[in-house]
């Protein structure tokens, strides 16, 4: 398992003993959010727009603090096979929302390809963290996505591999 990979799964599974955990981080990047909604974080060569901008913070926060815990997580091979060919599909499109429009049904038909899962699945994609623990934050703070909580869904207890 390459290191980044190992390192996310720590986290992860980090966040489902104790989901409060992540606080702390959530409350010091949101310091970096400024009035027009660009999150600059110290030592980062650009800036990334947000939708949201704070408000997608506070939201994370408020929802992770009414979380229960869930057992770690394992790793599942099958599924990183799934992942890994479903996100070279995707990443061979300049903009991803266009490939969505062409085949809403990826995600499915990916999985279709390598057999029937049994159990609950959920799919996240984040294309943007240059580490591990940011790659998660990035998750869990949904912005432009006011319906989606991840920091609920990564807590729950039906999943039970990544």
């Amino acid at each position: 398992m390459c290191k980044f990979r190992k390192e996310f799964i720590e986290i992860v599974n980090k966040y489902r003993q104790d989901p409060t955990y992540i606080i702390p981080d959530l409350e010091e990047q949101i310091k970096y959010v400024d009035e027009k909604k660009v999150l600059r974080i110290p030592g980062s060569n650009c800036g990334i727009q947000l939708n949201d901008g704070k408000a997608a913070y506070e939201k994370a926060i408020s929802e992770i603090k009414g979380l229960k815990t869930a057992v770690p997580m394992k790793e599942s091979k099958g599924l990183t096979i799934v992942a890994k060919d479903y996100l070279n599909t995707l990443c061979g499109y300049d903009d991803p929302d266009d490939f969505y429009k062409e085949k809403p049904d990826l995600f499915n038909d990916t999985l279709d390809k390598y057999g029937k899962f049994i159990g609950s699945l959920s799919n996240i994609s984040e294309f943007g963290g240059d580490s591990p623990k940011q790659t998660f934050i990035n998750l869990l703070v949904q912005d432009g996505s006011p319906n989606k909580s991840n920091c609920k869904t990564f807590c729950d207890s039906r999943f039970k591999e990544i």
